[in-house]
Parts: C-alpha cells; sequence; structure tokens
C-alpha cells in the first residue's frame, strides 16, 4: 500500500504511512525509550514496513537488522535473536538497537541514525560535540547515510503530524 501510494503523487499521508504492526512496534518503542515517531521513520526508510524484505547486505526485517547486530542486541537485553522475518521479534531488537544507540550518542539523533545505517565507528569519525547536528549531517562521509540520515528525519515529522493527529 505505500509503494502504490507513493506512485499516486498527491495522495494522502496516511496512505504513504499506513503504520502496520502498529500493537509490537509502540510496544517495543515504550520498553526501550523511543519515540513511537522515530520507529516508523526508521522502519518506513529501512523496509517500508515490509517484514520479510532482505537487503543485498543480509539484512532482515522491518528494522532491517543483520544477524550479529541482532544477537549481539539480543545478548545485551535478553531477546530471542529470531527469527528476525518475523515482526515482533525485529522490532523488539530494532528499537533496542536504536536505544542502545540513543544512550550511546547521548540523544542526538544525526549521530544515532548514521550510526544504525553505517557503524558506530563511521559515525563516531564524522562527530564534532561542538558541532551542530545539521553541520553533523553534512559532514556524514557516505552519501547513502548522509541521504539516510535526512530522510529518516523528514518523515519522522511526518511520523509526528499523523500520530498526533494533525492533518
Amino acid at each position: 500500500a505505500a509503494r502504490a501510494a507513493g506512485s499516486l503523487g498527491n495522495s494522502s499521508a496516511r496512505l504513504r504511512h499506513p503504520f502496520p504492526h502498529a500493537p509490537a512496534a509502540a510496544a517495543a518503542s515504550r520498553r526501550f525509550g523511543i519515540a513511537p515517531e522515530r520507529a516508523w521513520a526508521v522502519m518506513r526508510r529501512e523496509s517500508l514496513y515490509e517484514s520479510a524484505v532482505v537487503s543485498a547486505a543480509g539484512a532482515v526485517g522491518l528494522m532491517q537488522l543483520v544477524a550479529s547486530t541482532a544477537e549481539e542486541t539480543a545478548q545485551r537485553h535478553g531477546l530471542s535473536a529470531g527469527p528476525l522475518e518475523a515482526p515482533r521479534v525485529n522490532l523488539l531488537l530494532g528499537m533496542a538497537h536504536l536505544g542502545d544507540l540513543a544512550t550511546e550518542a547521548r540523544g542526538n539523533w544525526p549521530f544515532v541514525l548514521a550510526a544504525y545505517n553505517a557503524g558506530t565507528v563511521p559515525a563516531q569519525r564524522w562527530w564534532r560535540p561542538e558541532e551542530d547536528p545539521d553541520l553533523y549531517i553534512e559532514m556524514i562521509g557516505y552519501r547513502e547515510t548522509r541521504d539516510y540520515v535526512r530522510r529518516v528525519l523528514e518523515t519522522f515529522w511526518t511520523c509526528r503530524e499523523l500520530l498526533r493527529g494533525t492533518p
């Protein structure tokens, strides 16, 4: 539905952001302290809400987790590491991972998103704590990651409006 709505151009934002698996996403967001609109923005960008999607790099599911990240996160939080195609499992692991990154970055979401996409080592390489977050985004050395961060942040605001019931 989200893909079809996107091709319509001026379609309703609600059609482009259907919020599937809402109970599992809301529970995982609450459990790991991630605002629901952040969770939905990442999920939309990562998988376009498709739970069985697998990337060329082997990332799986709604939150596009690779097995090694899923296993490390599962051990750290006492969660099941699979199956990653299962929405509930994938959402719990993805939100836990986002929560870990947010703690590490002290809530700096451009850094969190860069680390989620490219890994913490590259994200730290681009980071200058005294710099403005917008400048950080521009300093991201991988074009794909820079575009990813921008798009997730844009989608965050759309999701926020939709979840709060404003047009």
